[in-house]
């Protein structure tokens, strides 16, 4: 797991502390705070201002592999829901490891014959905009480990 950063949301204290034992011994409880993933195999911030979800985290998802903090990750930063959600309901997602447009060929050779003279005519690029538009992909990229994309976000 990762190095972790907690906030204080009412000074300017914080600390960093990479297991829950840490945190225990360092959080002021009278106050809310925000935890945020400084480094790590994950791919974005967790941001909560509830210990009892940093606790839960660090339990749950602690020796998590890196799919499934992008779905935690996807659920709570990019559709805004409640981390408790996103933690209940992570197994939903489903995600590659590819650009919408380069899952977009693979998409369309799994649905349909397209016979080869006619692959010339197909844009896989404007059907992988398409789907995004339509909120049934969602790509995200430019971290460390590149790219990927969630192919049932209108699902979730």
């Amino acid at each position: 797991m990762g190095t972790f950063l907690a906030v204080n949301l009412y000074s300017s204290t914080s600390f960093s502390f990479s297991d829950i034992e840490t945190l225990d011994n360092n959080i002021d409880q009278d106050h809310d705070h925000e935890i945020h993933l400084l480094e790590g195999n994950a791919i974005g911030n967790l941001v909560a201002d509830d210990c009892r979800l940093i606790e839960r985290f660090f339990n749950e998802f602690a020796d998590a592999d890196q799919d499934t903090i992008r779905k935690v990750l996807f659920l709570a930063e990019t559709l805004n829901y409640p981390l408790e959600y996103a933690f209940d309901n992570y197994e939903n997602v489903n995600i590659v490891d590819q650009r919408a447009k380069d899952y977009a060929v693979e998409y369309m050779n799994e649905v349909m014959e397209v016979p080869e003279h006619l692959e010339f005519y197909i844009d896989h690029e404007r059907f992988s905009r398409d789907m995004e538009l339509n909120g049934e992909w969602f790509e995200l990229g430019g971290y460390a480990d590149g790219f990927y994309t969630v192919v049932n976000s209108s699902e979730l």
